[in-house]
């Protein structure tokens, strides 16, 4: 199980805006199994929308005679995979290599990035912080089952953007709001990068009591500060202006509409973005305990 996280009915919409056809087979994954599949005698659905037939009737009464909506149920064995697969056909229209570009850097935001979830590379950061991988959501599963993005053929990323981004990084911050300790923990650690500028650069951890001990939020954050403009190829400096920012996630789906652009309800963008002249330097003794 994990916790509710809101309604996806949007995607209904956001499906027909897109493609006149849709098709949905899904199987569901029953937790006595230890490989995400099901036991013997549970049952799939497969269901289709046809938005051309639809859109040719007044009425929904007008469609029972048709098969413009058809939903099949099947009886299935344990070798089905548990999953729900969503297939989009007869597209509206082309799409421009700017759209298609657009759509893989929403697609590729839907869950945290790997490189920001991954253990830090010992070229970027030799010494280990707060964590090795951030903790995503609070539910816990055997079955591998999260939801994930794996993006192939066609709409496969010619290159790893995040690759380039972390060795572009300056900074590493790592923050950890923890529920059993009751405090909130920081790391702030200087990358390779930085070292070859300023090798007497040093890593330093603070802590201070969680704000709000009983209700929280509790939390781990990565973030990658760069200081002055991204370095490389031009597509790879466009992508990393669109893709910089603060974005947060619950239970591993990203909360919208937080971090779009212009959207900085918090100011933390704004902030960051005044002091980023700045040179990182303490005029007074800080409130941190530091460790």
């Amino acid at each position: 199980m994990r916790r509710y996280t809101g309604a996806k009915g949007i995607g209904r919409l956001a499906a027909h805006k897109l493609a006149r056809f849709l098709e949905v087979n899904s199987v569901r994954w029953n937790q006595r199994t230890s490989q995400q599949k099901l036991l013997v005698g549970s049952s799939g659905l497969t269901a289709t929308i046809d938005w051309d037939e639809i859109e040719k009737k007044r009425t929904l009464d007008e469609l029972n005679s048709t098969n413009a909506i058809v939903v099949k149920y099947a009886e299935l064995d344990d070798s089905s995979p548990a999953g729900t697969t969503i297939t989009l056909r007869k597209l509206r229209r082309a799409w421009t290599t700017a759209q298609h570009g657009r759509f893989l850097e929403e697609v590729q935001a839907f869950e945290p990035p790997s490189v920001l979830t991954s253990e830090i590379p010992d070229r970027v950061v030799s010494e280990d912080l707060l964590f090795m991988h951030p903790r995503l959501r609070d539910a816990q599963s055997s079955s591998g089952g999260f939801f994930s993005v794996k993006l192939e053929g066609e709409l496969a990323p010619a290159d790893d953007f995040w690759t380039a981004i972390i060795d572009a990084a300056h900074w590493v911050i790592e923050i950890d709001a923890d529920r059993a300790s009751g405090a909130v923990r920081f790391a702030v650690a200087p990358t390779a990068l930085t070292l070859k500028r300023y090798p007497n650069a040093e890593t330093r951890t603070f802590e201070i009591d969680h704000p709000s001990p009983r209700t929280g939020p509790f939390f781990q954050a990565r973030i990658l500060k760069r200081t002055g403009v991204q370095l490389g190829r031009a597509d790879i400096r466009q992508w990393a202006g669109r893709s910089s920012g603060i974005r947060v996630y619950m239970e591993g789906f990203r909360i919208l509409p937080y971090g779009e652009a212009r959207n900085d309800w918090l100011s933390i963008d704004r902030d960051a973005t005044e002091r980023d002249r700045a040179v990182l330097a303490q005029t007074e003794p800080p409130t941190l305990v530091s460790s």
